[in-house]
């Protein structure tokens, strides 16, 4: 992280659902994953207010990514811009967008653009002040297609099949290699600059991290191989409309496409570079919310419309505790620091911090995209009411002492 290798995007406590979240409860479980990430690579000097112990070890990074990264909540609200650029976030990363409207987005070139709200709920110069975007907009991404990689890319789902010196078998090489370009060449559309961002990985990924890398490295390879060091360039006609995964195919995508140039990135990077290519460019503007509804039924990326009426009982939990988290915290700002006071009024302070930090970190756990909305399992929406009610009781013992 220190090197900038690696970017930590998003900063929220959790992936908040965007449709049954208030919008002060968004923003609050956002602050307590800003401040944690801060804490734990960005700041020098850590502001320990509401810490009882030293947590975290101090920091040498400039500063966190400005990238906000909500690419699995059900969609996307009207309020989110403004929540983003007031906590200093420039640009969010989108995906659960209608069918209709993310086929309008590439058809128009226009996946990335100018997001705001249905109003303009601040003044530019207010926005501004807080070191956010003018005007409580964003810069938006929306992935060309849902996130997860082509199976041929997926190297943990499906058994790695091996050479005897551990590298890749060269048929499935191939294959992965010509759903590589495939995927590129889908990742390229809907944007102006020719940059493509294609991601890696899906959920429940990364368990044996060594073996999908190295399974990477002989892929990027074999891409490489075809290509040498030629730079990016060729008319988007040359890109065939599909490859199949045999050897023959994978050497006519390489021969018929335009060359290509991969390398390991992160969103500031991909961001950084786009932007310098479409400087002289003004995106496109978009407001208001981001609901698939029922468009994409019955898909399996489908509108999970259930979601906002489902599990009543736990979301009125989650809600609970949240608010609750967000009563406690405010009232322990109210307090003087303890630095002011006797031991005995610091030793209560870090109590207090404790238990507020408790009551934020489980209350707004609950926000998730797969709890509130009741999509989760069974023994997962049991797991949230238990930590939802842990969450309340650490409020109640915080209020009560402030």
């Amino acid at each position: 992280v220190r090197e900038g290798r690696l970017d930590v995007v998003g900063g929220g406590w959790g992936s908040h659902d965007e449709a049954t979240t208030p919008v002060d409860l968004a923003a609050a479980q956002y602050d307590e994953g800003m401040r944690t990430v801060r804490a734990l690579f960005f700041e020098e000097q850590t502001d320990r207010r509401f810490d009882g112990d030293d947590e975290f070890a101090d920091a040498d990074v400039a500063e966190a990514s400005a990238t906000a990264w909500q690419i699995d909540p059900f969609g996307h609200a009207a309020a989110t811009p403004a929540v983003l650029a007031h906590l200093g976030f420039e640009r969010v990363v989108l995906n659960r967008v209608s069918r209709t409207t993310r086929a309008r987005l590439i058809r128009e070139n226009a996946r990335e653009f100018t997001w705001s709200g249905t109003r303009r709920e601040e003044r530019e110069e207010d926005d501004e002040a807080r070191g956010g975007s003018a005007a409580g907009s964003v810069a938006a991404h929306v992935l060309r297609a849902h996130y997860n990689v082509p199976p041929e890319l997926d190297f943990e789902k499906r058994r790695i099949v091996t050479n005897a010196d551990g590298s890749l078998r060269a048929d499935l090489v191939d294959r992965a290699a010509a759903s590589l370009l495939e995927t590129a060449r889908a990742a390229s559309q809907g944007v102006t600059h020719g940059h493509a961002f294609v991601l890696v990985g899906d959920d429940f990924r990364f368990a044996d991290a060594g073996a999908t890398f190295d399974a990477w490295r002989d892929v990027l390879h074999r891409v490489s191989s075809a290509y040498g060091t030629r730079e990016r360039g060729g008319p988007r006609e040359a890109w065939p409309r599909r490859a199949s995964a045999t050897r023959s195919s994978f050497s006519f995508l390489a021969a018929s496409s335009p060359p290509l140039r991969f390398r390991w990135s992160t969103p500031r990077e991909y961001f950084a570079a786009a932007n310098a290519a479409t400087r002289a460019l003004a995106p496109p503007t978009r407001r208001g919310a981001f609901f698939p509804y029922a468009d994409n039924f019955p898909a399996s990326e489908n509108a999970w419309v259930g979601g906002y009426v489902a599990r009543r009982a736990l979301k009125d939990a989650v809600l609970e505790a949240a608010t609750s988290a967000v009563v406690a915290s405010s009232l322990a700002a109210s307090l003087p620091r303890a630095e002011e006071g006797s031991n005995a009024s610091r030793g209560f302070a870090a109590n207090l911090a404790r238990d507020v930090r408790a009551a934020r970190r489980d209350g707004f756990l609950g926000l998730h995209h797969d709890a509130i909305t009741g999509t989760c399992p069974a023994h997962v929406a049991e797991d949230t009411f238990r930590i939802a009610s842990r969450a309340v009781t650490a409020s109640r013992r915080a209020i009560r002492a402030a």
